[in-house]
């Protein structure tokens, strides 16, 4: 309240905090209300509409609150690298555009989160060991994972299907973090120019062989075309 009467309190970073504490109070009010009254009256069953309810708010809420940081943070770094232009470049066109973006994106990030975990398979329990309806919660509760399927074999051949993308990503993500996530230091400068090797010219290398290598059709041409030859 503060913020809207003075006058002087008009000003972006100002204006990014009102958003992040209005986002921090609808975060807290749908999920500890619920909590108190488990607390209360000691009946800890909610209904499916609530339970996705509570699943739409916190999503939508932890998505803005990052992107809404984001934006705080480009904020300070105008007011601090280029405080002469600050008024120009964070006029009120980009404070709204700052602040609708990361609510906009939140709410639809949550809606998909929403739609696709309504639509998997849940187990014959429906406990949920949780104060409230969280991602990782109700996904134990499914049953739509391989962890599920009762033989072996079967698992294994749904697991070697994506194992070659999953190698993939974590060679390309293992090797960019590594770059950008290590300590400086004197010694730094030569690994800092063979590392991005690895993202740059030896993961697309080895993608092609991942793939193939892992594919059974692939396999299957390479031999004909081999005893072809």
């Amino acid at each position: 309240m503060a913020v809207w009467v003075a006058p002087q309190l008009h000003t972006p970073m100002y204006f990014f905090l009102c958003n992040l504490s209005t986002l921090d109070m609808v975060y807290v009010s749908s999920i500890l209300p619920k909590l108190l009254d488990f607390q209360i009256t000691g009946k800890t069953g909610i209904s499916f509409i609530k339970c996705f309810t509570q699943l739409f708010m916190s999503v939508a809420c932890v998505d803005t609150e990052f992107l809404l940081l984001s934006s705080m943070a480009f904020d300070r770094y105008v007011a601090i690298c280029v405080p002469l232009k600050y008024s120009i470049i964070m006029n009120r066109r980009a404070c709204l555009i700052l602040s609708i973006v990361p609510w906009t994106i939140g709410v639809l990030n949550s809606l998909l989160y929403v739609f696709l975990i309504s639509h998997l398979s849940f187990c014959d329990s429906k406990y949920i060991i949780h104060f409230y309806c969280d991602i990782k919660a109700l996904l134990r509760t499914s049953c739509s994972d391989i962890r599920h399927i009762k033989t072996t074999a079967r698992r294994l051949k749904i697991f070697s299907s994506c194992s070659s993308h999953l190698t993939v990503v974590l060679l390309f993500c293992g090797s960019s973090l590594s770059v950008y996530m290590s300590p400086d230091s004197k010694n730094s400068t030569e690994l800092d120019i063979m590392l991005p090797l690895l993202y740059v010219a030896v993961v697309p290398a080895l993608n092609p062989l991942v793939y193939s290598l892992r594919n059974k059709d692939v396999l299957d041409v390479l031999r004909i075309s081999r005893f072809i030859s």
